[in-house]
């Protein structure tokens, strides 16, 4: 797995920080006097609205980053499963011709042990 690193997500939440705020200058802002023009035209909502959207969208890329992370180990996963599973199974076939192959020789060796002149019974 990919660790998280703490900087991955600093600006997600100094976007939020930002956004909060925002919010209280929002509030204090109509007691304030001297603000740039770009703010008292847009209003501090729309910058907090700005904030929290760059705050979303940082989240979905990391959360995609961790997603592909995430995909890339289960593939190399079920890679050495399959692989296990193919070795398991040509074991499982090399002990079963070897059983066979070893009753084979059981069932010979029975047949030369009855055919022996002191296993034939005479009346």
């Amino acid at each position: 797995m990919h660790p998280v690193t703490i900087p991955s997500f600093f600006k997600p939440v100094l976007a939020l920080g930002v956004a909060g705020l925002t919010y209280l200058a929002d509030t204090v802002s109509p007691a304030l006097s001297g603000l740039p023009e770009w703010i008292n035209s847009l209003g501090l909502p729309l910058a907090f609205l700005l904030a929290v959207t760059y705050a979303l969208v940082a989240i979905n890329k990391g959360l995609r980053v961790s997603e592909e992370g995430r995909r890339a180990d289960w593939a190399t996963y079920s890679t050495k499963l399959e692989n296990l599973l193919e070795k398991d199974h040509d074991s499982r076939e090399r002990l079963i011709r070897a059983t066979d192959q070893q009753t084979n020789h059981f069932m010979q060796l029975a047949d030369q042990l009855k055919s022996r002149p002191c296993q034939k019974h005479t009346p």
